[in-house]
């Protein structure tokens, strides 16, 4: 992963961006995007796929990614235009080769089932590029894209709900664009809705996505996020907000969106050896464990990518009597960042039950801490981190 991230930072070296601006680098910022990028990069390794349909911005974010992998640029086809306004330009800029064209993703498709040879298609792009309305025309760049092999790799990275893009879903589907075999994943926004839509959405998203292929096809991760930055590290699995602008219990909203990938494939049994399981199966194709992107094993035990902020502190303990004197010695036996060592407080915080079940809070509901939170999210030793969970959990060094 480390190595991933050295490439996509030396191809975007000296890179400007209108939507993030120049220090934006997914090393920094956007790790969700990184993430996705780099679970979908290992499927394209795996099954040799080679020819990418995507949705991409000015920052080439899953672009840059294919090519870092080894993608050839005039193979992953980008069209760029939503709302009378294109990022064909400067995407352009960045990677003159890349198949980018300043039409919506209905046209571009329509001009590949359309026409029979590189000549014609451009003539089909062309034409629809003609008959789009732009608030500023942007003047195309050679070298156009040329008429495309069928795709094995299509990331439709919408912003907006399913149903506002099933009708181009089922298009992709229903034409001869798509190879026999392939990797097919989406995204979309789910503004306000239950847990109870989202789990019935993604079902039918499922269900549509089987129905419409050619080919047999599974799901393949589910994973369901807030739209927000991240610090931290983008090889660091777990979130955090930056500490710096505020109290660690922030209730700062994000728009929550999903995404799903498929695959079909005869190898598919060999590529799911790959990943971790679970009780009822594969971790990764259960919808009960769609806060977290699971990635590969590859040479050592990889920890799933998981859309959890660091918000509560606990320390794991042995079953115990509640009293002073072990809050004293619990507080000895931690070696920790301290901010507030006080065993009355430890007490006072935690009911019998908590004692007896082993795991004690360090925080109380006026937001008062027992321990340095800056300098727990920088450790790196004392980390136990179950992705069944939404909370870290601190162990003693003996356990």
């Amino acid at each position: 992963m480390e190595d991933f991230n050295n490439k996509i930072l030396k191809i975007r070296k000296n890179w400007k961006y209108k939507r993030q601006g120049q220090d934006y680098t997914p090393f920094i910022h956007d790790k969700i995007k990184f993430n996705i990028n780099y679970y979908l990069t290992r499927v394209a390794l795996f099954f040799k796929f080679d020819s990418a349909l995507i949705l991409d911005a000015d920052d080439l974010g899953t672009s840059v990614a294919l090519k870092a992998i080894g993608f050839n640029d005039k193979n992953i086809h980008i069209p760029n235009y939503y709302d009378k306004k294109t990022e064909y330009r400067a995407m352009k800029q960045h990677l003159k080769n890349i198949a980018a064209f300043p039409i919506s993703i209905d046209d571009y498709v329509d001009a590949i089932i359309d026409s029979k040879s590189t000549q014609s298609f451009r003539a089909e792009l062309k034409e629809k590029y003609n008959d789009t309305a732009f608030d500023t025309k942007p003047r195309l760049i050679d070298p156009l894209p040329s008429k495309p092999n069928p795709f094995n790799f299509i990331y439709m990275d919408y912003c907006n709900e399913y149903q506002s893009n099933k009708e181009t879903i089922k298009k992709i589907f229903n034409s001869n664009i798509l190879s026999e075999e392939y990797v097919f994943a989406l995204t979309g926004s789910l503004m306000l809705k239950s847990k109870e839509y989202i789990n019935k959405l993604l079902k039918t998203i499922e269900k549509d996505v089987k129905k419409m292929s050619k080919t047999p096809v599974k799901i393949d991760q589910v994973f369901v996020y807030k739209r927000y930055h991240q610090e931290g590290l983008a090889t660091q699995t777990i979130q955090h907000k930056d500490v710096e602008v505020g109290d660690i219990h922030s209730t700062k909203v994000g728009m929550f969106m999903f995404f799903i990938s498929f695959i079909s494939s005869k190898d598919l049994e060999n590529y799911n050896d790959e990943f971790e399981v679970c009780t009822d199966g594969l971790c990764k194709t259960d919808i009960q464990n769609k806060q977290c992107l699971f990635h590969m094993k590859e040479q050592a035990e990889i920890k799933p990518f998981c859309n959890n902020r660091i918000t509560d502190f606990y320390l794991l303990i042995s079953p115990m009597e509640r009293s002073l004197k072990n809050a004293r010695e619990i507080i000895k036996d931690f070696e920790l960042p301290y901010k507030n060592k006080t065993p009355d407080f430890l007490v006072r915080i935690n009911r019998e039950k908590n004692w007896s079940n082993g795991i004690l809070k360090t925080f109380n509901s006026s937001d008062v801490e027992m321990l340095n939170i800056k300098k727990i999210i920088n450790s790196t030793t004392q980390e136990f981190i179950n992705h069944q969970v939404y909370n870290i959990i601190l162990k003693k060094k003996d356990i």
